[in-house]
């Protein structure tokens, strides 16, 4: 349970929050949510640990958020706004007008965050939706993300009719930071530049998708025909890992197999892998372009709206979503997803195959199967089977059965 306290200032925006509460509360999206008013300019969220306060007005509270998004000409350039932002972590700074669109901009994970919409939406809608997302347990990169999609979603008047919540892929906004001509177009320089897509996976990959870091165990799994593999080597030392990349490629050669090796991008290209995957912390100090022009396939993890959108931008063969169940495998993973999250994030993907990642077993795979993913990753199942044969062919019971 959390409590959303609005100054009686804001009482216009429960016309907005009221039903998208709702919405979270019958799709199960977060914790349910209280609200409350307060004579404060400040509005806080308060969740079971811990207190969010935002101020729209520019009130100064050293424990809270600004939100600035009311602009007047002049109007701040991109890089101005990257500037304030970096010197001051607790400022964002919504709907700049900036050429042919807005841009949002706020501070995540040591930089600042810029993402650009064509449209900007009301800010009555961008503010509701801000709150909405933050009150019910989602961190300020998604929150962000998605307040600017539901405006704009307002605005173009449409919404998902099974949800109410915003999944067209053309409603949410683009990373400013990995597009190289929007990027260009407001004047700033992107970090990556617009790389061209990675290689599409093989349908063949499709399915059940093992992570293993075992090398005896990832040969036993090519032997008995699944296709689709990764490979993580962070319980090994340099020597052993490169040893075990070169025997699971050889061994995915004499069976057409696929594997993508976690991380280790520079063994993956050195010994012609057949991809690379790369997690959300691996992703900075990884060299995308080698991994593209070596040919390999580049799977990416991604953990909600922020990231998802990110990675679109890099154009991946596949992109993982997760952790949909919680995973003691991963002792740093986030929050579990669950089923619902995880189906209006596939739902915002396009173009790309899905992988869901995390705590999934013979027991819950058909329902994540049903979310539409083109593929489910297997740890813990695989690791613990006494009888692989029987594990794998469980499984692919699951796949077999037609998607609803």
């Amino acid at each position: 349970m959390s409590i959303l306290r609005l100054p009686e200032s804001l009482i216009p925006l429960t016309m907005h929050i009221t039903p998208l509460l709702e919405i979270a509360q019958r799709y199960e999206l977060g914790v349910p949510v209280d609200i409350d008013w307060t004579e404060s300019n400040l509005i806080e969220i308060e969740h079971e640990q811990s207190t969010i306060r935002i101020s729209f007005d520019g009130t100064l509270d050293l424990c809270g958020f600004r939100v600035k998004d009311q602009w007047f000409n002049p109007y701040p350039s991109v890089q101005q706004a990257k500037q304030m932002v970096e010197k001051d972590n607790k400022l964002l700074l919504c709907g700049i007008p900036v050429k042919s669109g807005v841009v949002d901009v706020w501070f995540y994970n040591g930089r600042a965050r810029v993402e650009y919409s064509p449209l900007s939406g009301a800010n009555e809608s961008y503010r509701a939706m801000l709150l909405t997302a933050l009150a019910v347990g989602y961190p300020m990169q998604d929150a962000i993300t998605l307040a600017r999609a539901y405006a704009c979603s307002i605005m173009r008047g449409f919404h998902d009719c099974h949800s109410g919540w915003p999944v067209a892929n053309d409603d949410f906004p683009i990373p400013l930071c990995l597009s190289e001509k929007v990027a260009f177009d407001l004047g700033v320089k992107s970090d990556l530049g617009d790389l061209p897509p990675f290689p599409k996976l093989h349908e063949s990959s499709f399915g059940l998708y093992p992570i293993v870091d075992d090398v005896e165990t990832a040969i036993r799994l090519l032997q008995l025909g699944v296709k689709f593999i990764q490979l993580r080597l962070n319980k090994l030392v340099e020597t052993e890992a490169e040893e075990a990349v070169v025997r699971v490629i050889d061994e995915s050669l004499k069976y057409q197999a696929h594997v993508f090796i976690r991380g280790q991008w520079q063994l993956a290209i050195k010994h012609h892998a057949y991809g690379v995957h790369l997690t959300q912390a691996e992703l900075p100090t990884a060299d995308l372009s080698l991994i593209q022009d070596a040919g390999l396939c580049l799977g990416l993890s991604t953990h909600g709206y922020y990231e998802i959108i990110r990675a679109m931008a890099i154009k991946p063969s596949y992109i993982a979503i997760g952790h949909v169940f919680p995973d003691a495998t991963e002792k740093s993973a986030p929050e579990a997803l669950g089923l619902n999250y995880l189906a209006l994030y596939q739902e915002l993907v396009e173009d790309f195959p899905t992988v869901a990642v995390g705590g999934i077993t013979q027991d819950n795979a058909y329902r994540v199967w049903r979310t539409g993913v083109d593929a489910f990753a297997v740890t813990r199942a695989i690791e613990n089977s006494t009888d692989l044969e029987k594990t794998i062919a469980e499984f692919n019971q699951v796949v077999a059965q037609k998607q609803l």
